[in-house]
């Protein structure tokens, strides 16, 4: 093949590459790159009746003092929330509102993104807004040892108050 051929061959192939949308194993939505979008799944559940807001931020549940008005950013609490990240479809988080700059409303008074959380006044009144419950059907803790833990850590609060 000549120099010209090969010149030819290499366009070729850029130009195809250049039009192609590729997708990628850990980005490819359930049935491929053009498959219908539903709604989005629920994210995982973390800490004690938290749910995952990012892949390091678990909030809501009995953080903070049993109101449901916290969030932890890394820690052992947050860490069933890096599985979040190999999941191929996106998640949301209990059905918050949107806040900030692609944040959604996690907790009472808290805006999340994947990354970090910042305190936002537009979240003030999140449970009453958009229903959101962050403990599920179970809390993440349907056993004895967990009712346990959540009964101790509630009365522990109450004394605190």
């Amino acid at each position: 093949m000549s120099t010209m051929g090969w010149t030819l061959l290499a366009a070729a192939l850029l130009a195809i590459s250049a039009q192609s949308n590729g997708c990628y194993i850990q980005n490819c939505p359930r049935g491929g790159k053009r498959a219908v979008e539903t709604e989005p799944r629920s994210c995982a559940a973390c800490g004690l009746g938290g749910q995952c807001v990012g892949p390091s931020i678990c909030c809501g549940g009995l953080l903070g003092g049993g109101h449901g008005g916290s969030c932890i950013v890394g820690g052992p609490l947050s860490a069933p929330c890096k599985r979040e990240n190999l999941h191929p479809e996106p998640c949301r988080p209990g059905g918050g509102s949107s806040c900030g700059l692609e944040g959604i409303c996690a907790a009472p008074g808290i805006c999340c993104t994947d990354v970090t959380c910042s305190i936002d006044s537009t979240c003030d009144d999140v449970t009453e807004k958009a229903g959101v419950t962050f403990s599920g059907a179970t809390g993440g803790l349907a056993n004895p040892t967990g009712d346990l833990l959540r009964k101790l850590l509630l009365l522990a609060n109450a004394d605190l108050e």
